[in-house]
């Protein structure tokens, strides 16, 4: 898991990632060539956990 800043065009979400892993921690993650598509369902997504969270007063 990791905190997007950016990939995906996302920030402040945690989300599992793939990832060079270092001793330190998350060296850097690898952002997959996502069709349009694939970006708008990743979104969507995204906005009904933020959506749900928010309902919950957990952000």
């Amino acid at each position: 898991m990791a905190i997007l800043e950016g990939e995906y065009g996302e920030h402040g979400v945690y989300v599992g990632v793939q990832g060079i892993i270092h001793s330190d921690g998350i060296l850097e993650m690898i952002e997959l060539n996502l069709s349009g598509d694939e970006r708008g369902r990743l979104a969507a997504s995204w906005g009904v956990i933020r959506s749900n969270l928010e309902k919950l007063k957990l952000v």
